[in-house]
């Protein structure tokens, strides 16, 4: 229940004379938690409807922008940066039909560390590991696919094999090695094997 304003200005008036906080709700009647607010509030006097101070206002184009600018930030990154709930990010961006795909490239470029290993699953079990730092790189694919398919299905069938991944949106990922790891499990299977 609200307190009238000149209950409000007689407790203020009894802390500011001198008077303890505890004192002033005691004598008062009231709650030591409402002294406390009136007296530390800028306008004590002023009342407050308590919920919600009124709707923060969202701008939407401004949150496009954000979006084009860093896709990948978080919901709650960006309530914190417009100063709204998670929830309003939700529902503007449902409503703008923007929706958060998975895109490895982003994560790539948080996260460059890479690993590829080739190994036997056969005795000797010989394998190498490399470790390093991935990049996207922008290279023709073309003449690489063809080298490759070259090299794997031979030369009569390596051009049906780049026509089909023609128009096929690919990234390219430099691996630049970091560590190399070889091993040969032959020493621990004996000669037998």
């Amino acid at each position: 229940m609200r307190c009238s304003s000149d209950l409000r200005k007689r407790v203020i008036d009894f802390v500011r004379g001198g008077g303890s906080k505890a004192a002033a709700a005691r004598r008062f009647q009231v709650s030591r938690a409402s002294v406390y607010h009136w007296v530390t509030a800028p306008d004590g006097l002023a009342y407050q409807r308590p919920g919600p101070r009124g709707p923060s206002r969202l701008d939407w184009a401004a949150l496009r922008a954000h979006v084009q600018q860093y896709p990948d930030r978080t919901q709650k990154e960006r309530a914190q940066h417009f100063g709204v709930s998670r929830h309003c990010i939700w529902y503007a961006l449902r409503q703008m039909g923007v929706t958060w795909k998975k895109n490895d490239g982003l994560h790539r470029k948080r996260h460059p560390q890479v690993s590829l290993v080739v190994a036997e699953d056969l005795p000797p079990y010989r394998g190498i590991e490399v470790r390093g730092q991935a990049k996207i790189v922008d290279w023709d694919l073309g003449p690489i696919m063809h080298r490759m398919a070259v090299r794997y299905q031979g030369a009569a069938k390596a051009q049906d094999f780049v026509e089909a991944y023609k128009g096929i949106p690919m990234e390219c990922l430099r691996i630049e090695p970091g560590k190399l790891r070889v091993w040969d499990a032959q020493d621990e299977l004996g000669e037998s094997e």
